[in-house]
């Protein structure tokens, strides 16, 4: 399979199980919230807000594990996953030492820790206090497995086969489905079941994963005498160190303000909270698709020193993800009063305004992410890691003055529109600097037109909701109207040429494959 078809296949596939994956979290979040709920989703966001940060956390190592298995491949020349080389071996095992002794100081520090904020820091009812000290260890053993499974799961990334993967979350989001359903029927504590229903299923697709990725790839095999090399440990452990000081940031930014807002409001707002971080996830998860595709190709071809085709693929990656979360994010931030009423009956207060503003700030965060792939390929993440993560904290800041300030929910996303702004710019300048990606072209060839589609966007979406009153059919036609907007305007203003032929490639590959698969 070539490079581009390989690319296509693997969005392709990762972007229908994101369909897929959102279709299931629409009756999978309802259900849990009559299941647990204001009270109990409100705490579960603020202690079980850990499980959040396992995912995160594992997706950073993940991101950082990939990075270098896939220099070396590049770097090797290797054609097919079956082959084995000594490199791509070493890097492997060299993360293997690192992910097996990390989760087990996490835990030991981390335990008695959480246990302590949960007794004398977070505002709890005294009869939850048990309920949400088991969440929290279930968080903490959802922490080793999953950190464990790192770096065999980031061998499927780097060698490309990541539509396999795409199967495996399919597969999750069905078991959560028919957990969740479940969940309405369970007479005892249901804050601790649906904490279980998250953790128990994630684990068991970890080692299955685990188990294929051994089967499947020759580098893929546990050799003592190669995990602990210096030469390689080092350089893991540094990158690792500052994708996680940005990681952290960025957890700090959501679970701080996930404390503020308990220490406000109360656990009513952190259920708003949850519901509009849950929104915003599953929304950026459409994006996740491309990225996931396009940042091993464009670290194999840093890799095997073909700078000009890594820059141009970041680029031409940051336009894709923009358009795609703009796709999602305009309708639901023109129509989600009603999207909320119909999703979840009575929302609670402020969700519609927290949801429009993270949704506006997840497009303004995709548009500096392809210089972010472009410096991960590079390796020279240390001060630009640092500079993300201090941004990603000042976030803090903001929502405590907006809060004290009486904004309320508004100014809490507010805070989230400046942070990811910020962040964007602070990409492109490090791309700059770094890469020698051009600030004048992202400026006026990048920003500009997208911002422009996606205003056009807005004002079409928002012309259809003027003009007939609020039903399933106004949420429909208000996302054609932004759909066609947004894909008319890209077409004429965004995509150069080359980006052209390229999406018409891709169109076509499409319809073969479909064709080849039937």
């Amino acid at each position: 399979m070539t490079a581009t078809r390989r690319i296509i296949v693997n969005t392709i596939t990762t972007y229908g199980r994101s369909v897929f994956v959102l279709f299931v979290a629409l009756f999978t979040s309802r259900w849990v919230f009559r299941a647990l709920g204001e009270r109990d989703l409100g705490l579960f966001a603020l202690v079980g807000s850990f499980i959040a940060f396992v995912s995160v956390f594992n997706n950073v190592l993940g991101l950082a594990v990939s990075r270098f298995l896939a220099y070396a491949i590049g770097k090797s020349g290797v054609k097919s996953w079956r082959e084995e080389c000594e490199d791509v071996q070493r890097w492997f095992n060299a993360a293997l030492s690192i992910h097996l002794i990390l989760p087990a100081v996490l835990v030991a520090i981390g335990y008695p820790v959480g246990s302590y904020a949960i007794r004398h820091w977070f505002v709890i009812p005294p009869d939850r206090v048990d309920a949400c000290i088991w969440v929290f260890r279930l968080s903490m053993a959802s922490l080793f497995c999953t950190v464990a499974s790192v770096p065999f799961i980031s061998m499927y990334k780097a060698q490309q086969l990541i539509s396999e993967l795409a199967f495996w979350g399919v597969f999750q989001a069905l078991l959560l489905l028919g957990l969740a359903y479940r969940l309405l029927f369970v007479q005892g504590d249901r804050l601790v079941c649906y904490s279980m229903m998250l953790v128990i299923p994630g684990i068991a697709v970890q080692l299955a994963q685990m188990f294929r990725a051994w089967r499947t790839f020759g580098d893929c095999r546990v050799r003592p005498s190669m995990m602990f090399d210096r030469a390689r440990i080092l350089p893991l452990f540094r990158y690792a160190f500052w994708e996680l000081f940005s990681c952290g940031g960025d957890i700090a930014r959501k679970n701080g303000t996930a404390f503020i807002i308990n220490r406000f409001f109360g656990p009513a707002m952190n259920a708003s909270y949850s519901i509009t971080l849950h929104i915003s996830a599953h929304t950026g998860s459409f994006t996740s698709a491309l990225l996931g595709a396009m940042a091993p190709a464009v670290t194999t071809a840093e890799g095997a020193k073909n700078s000009g085709s890594a820059v141009a693929l970041a680029f031409r990656s940051g336009k894709f993800a923009v358009l795609l979360t703009a796709l999602f994010a305009v309708p639901l931030v023109v129509e989600i009063d009603e999207v909320l009423r119909i999703w979840l009956e009575t929302p609670p207060d402020g969700t519609a305004t927290l949801c429009r503003c993270l949704l506006c700030a997840l497009i303004c965060h995709k548009l500096g992410i392809g210089q972010h792939l472009m410096v991960a390929a590079k390796g020279r993440i240390g001060l630009f890691n640092f500079v993300l993560g201090i941004t990603s904290l000042s976030t803090l800041v903001f929502v405590y003055a907006f809060v004290k300030a009486g904004w309320g929910a508004l100014g809490i996303g507010l805070s989230f529109v400046i942070s990811y702004s910020l962040l964007s710019l602070e990409r492109a300048i490090f791309g700059w600097r770094l890469c020698g990606m051009s600030l004048r072209h992202w400026c006026f060839r990048i920003v500009a037109p997208l911002l422009a589609v996606v205003v056009l966007a807005f004002l079409a979406g928002f012309a259809v909701q003027g003009a007939a009153p609020a039903s399933v059919w106004r949420i429909l036609a208000v996302g054609l109207a932004t759909t066609t907007s947004l894909a008319t305007g890209s077409i004429l203003f965004v995509l150069d040429n080359e980006e052209r032929r390229f999406a018409v490639a891709w169109i076509r590959r499409l319809f073969r494959v479909r064709r080849s698969a039937a």
